[in-house]
């Protein structure tokens, strides 16, 4: 079974962006778990996405200009709960070129935007 660092959760309009900082991030030694390369054909996309968020120590929220999108915000209802039992788990909101500047906190669902 492969081991993963990071969990990368993004809206869809930003896979490019996020698929370059997942390149980035391995050639820094560590490994994240990015759907496009990681989900199964076959195997329904919902267990694939609930099996990484549980196998990962951490989670990357990316937000773009479309903000967090409706998949994402299904993602980050499991990584909450992850955060909110386990001391040691990595919820990291993080930010992408074309999101709004100054960014308005408040845009973001509750547990994130703390």
């Amino acid at each position: 079974m492969q081991v993963f660092d990071v969990f990368l959760s993004h809206n869809s309009v930003d896979k490019r962006a996020v698929e370059i900082l997942a390149q980035k991030l391995q050639r820094a030694g560590l490994e994240p778990w990015l759907d496009e390369w990681h989900l199964t054909a076959g195997r329904p996309i919902q267990m694939g996405l609930a099996d990484a968020l549980r196998g990962c120590p951490a989670c990357a929220i990316f937000v773009g200009s479309k903000g967090v999108g409706t998949w994402e915000r299904e993602e980050l209802l499991v990584a909450q709960d992850r955060a909110a039992e386990e001391s040691g788990y990595g919820l990291i909101p993080v930010l992408l070129p074309g999101a709004p500047d100054p960014f308005d906190f408040s845009k973001l669902p509750p547990f994130v935007a703390q």
